[in-house]
């Protein structure tokens, strides 16, 4: 009885009931921002999700389309220069693409003069638009660039790697002459690319020394009688 009175009157001579209600609406608002958040992360997990196989489906697309068009165009003008001027795989003391970046700074001011007295320059700056423009889709996030890395990562670095004269000329002139761009994407592109690889064959090569280490067996000093 005493429990009935207590519900009907309340705490404090207030009505019972709206201490019941106050009690019921405070949960069902909780459970309800719970909901809410819920909702939320699930949401924002299924945007991540779907952004995610977008840009794989993008970089997928644009390996396909740009491989036949780099190769053929790239490749070929390449191939085109070739028979102006040498195309060689410059060596390369870091990947920023300044002056002092190139191991062989001496040949590699040789080859600018002869890529300018064959008049071949825009040559050079066309190869290296193209793959500033094939660059900035993974660069600016757009697209998957690991998934393009497999296909393409070879590939581009060694084209880069035979524009790097060039890349560091162009890189180096102020803003007020600078007509070709500092090929911003290309750089931090090859960058990614090329430490990638070369970290692969360092495992690559630290695998194939353990394995022939264990191929060794035992090698335990033999040891004197009687000791």
């Amino acid at each position: 009885m005493d429990s009935l009175n207590t519900l009907i009157v309340g705490v404090g001579g207030s009505p019972g009931w709206l201490v019941v209600a106050h009690h019921v609406s405070t949960i069902v608002v909780a459970i309800a921002a719970l909901v809410g958040l819920l909702s939320l992360v699930f949401a924002q997990r299924e945007m991540v999700i779907r952004s995610r196989r977008e840009s794989v489906i993008l970089a997928a697309e644009i390996c396909e389309r740009w491989a036949d068009r780099l190769i053929e165009e790239c490749g070929n003008n390449l191939l085109d220069l070739g028979r102006k001027i040498k195309i060689q795989d410059w060596g390369l003391s870091n990947h920023h693409f300044r002056p002092g970046s190139l191991v062989q700074e001496s040949d590699a001011s040789e080859w600018i003069k002869q890529v300018h007295e064959t008049n071949s320059l825009n040559e050079v700056a066309r190869v290296a638009n193209r793959l500033e423009g094939f660059a900035v889709y993974f660069t600016s996030g757009a697209a998957d660039e690991e998934i393009a890395f497999s296909s393409m990562g070879p590939l581009f670095c060694g084209w880069i790697r035979n524009l790097s004269p060039f890349l560091v000329l162009a890189r180096s002139q102020s803003k007020e002459t600078l007509t070709s761009g500092s090929y911003e994407s290309v750089v931090r592109l090859y960058d990614l690319w090329a430490r990638r690889m070369t970290k692969s064959q360092l495992e690559e090569a630290a695998s194939r020394t353990g394995a022939e280490l264990e191929a060794l067996g035992d090698v335990s000093a033999i040891k004197p009688i009687g000791t």
